[in-house]
């Protein structure tokens, strides 16, 4: 077993194309999308988009969310500003790994990053 480490560099945080991210996904219902890394497994085929998710987990009652906020800039400390950055900070999306840390884990090697 090996440890490596490394900088924080966008490069190193990229994640993969098939990561759990709120970023790529659609507002509303959307025919199609899907996230499961093995194919779709919706029964119709249809994904029920941001605003349903986020009503379903009881994360804001309200509706007419953005689906981003412009320029992808949430104002600092605002958590519940769009769907993204509301799906941005549930536990399932914040320990998505990035794309190198999944290969490294993979082979049985651990890895970390300094501190920004």
């Amino acid at each position: 077993t090996g440890l490596f480490l490394f900088d924080n560099a966008p490069s190193h945080q990229k994640q993969a194309p098939d990561a759990l991210s709120a970023r790529k996904m659609p507002k509303g219902p959307a025919e199609g999308w899907t996230h499961h890394k093995d194919g779709p497994r919706m029964r119709n085929g249809w994904f029920k988009g941001m605003e349903v998710l986020i009503k379903e987990r009881g994360l804001c009652p309200e509706s007419g969310l953005n689906a981003q906020c412009p320029g992808f800039k949430c104002q600092k400390g605002n958590t519940n500003c769009c769907c993204q950055r509301i799906l941005f900070t549930q536990p399932d999306f914040q320990s998505q790994k990035s794309q190198l840390e999944e290969y490294i884990t993979s082979q049985n090697h651990i890895c970390d990053f300094y501190p920004k």
